[in-house]
């Protein structure tokens, strides 16, 4: 996932007006996602911690709480997952596949482009914050 971390306040009801609700916090409908297709294959997520498109859209939905604090707890509970590995960077920028951060992106010594080469490349890298 390239900067979709789908943190999703729980009052929102865009999954009501859409006929999608699998459960009673909407939030969980993004994070199974993660977590089922995790089960079978190797899942990695990209996410700067000040994303500003994300936190845009969450504050549009109603949000009153940090953005950044569900992040990292969203990504801390899909990383009990046995195939699933994110990448968080720091910044405000939104996605990084179309940017030349892919290949100059680098966290802890561990540069981006590194990391998306050995999860394409069968590995599952350890998840870099």
């Amino acid at each position: 996932g390239d900067a979709a971390v789908g943190v999703i306040p729980p009052a929102w009801g865009g999954f009501d007006v859409w006929g999608t609700r699998r459960s009673s916090a909407p939030d969980l409908v993004v994070r199974d996602l993660y977590r089922t297709a995790a089960r079978n294959q190797r899942v990695g997520l990209y996410s700067t911690d000040n994303d500003n498109v994300q936190i845009h859209y969450y504050t549009i939905m109603g949000a009153v709480n940090a953005w950044t604090l569900e992040l990292f707890a969203r990504v801390d509970t899909l990383n009990t997952a046995r195939n699933f590995t994110a990448y968080l960077a720091p910044g405000g920028e939104h996605c990084i596949a179309e940017t030349g951060r892919f290949y100059g992106e680098a966290v802890n010594g561990v540069r981006f482009r590194d990391w998306f080469a050995a999860l394409v490349a069968g590995d599952l890298p350890p998840s870099v914050r």
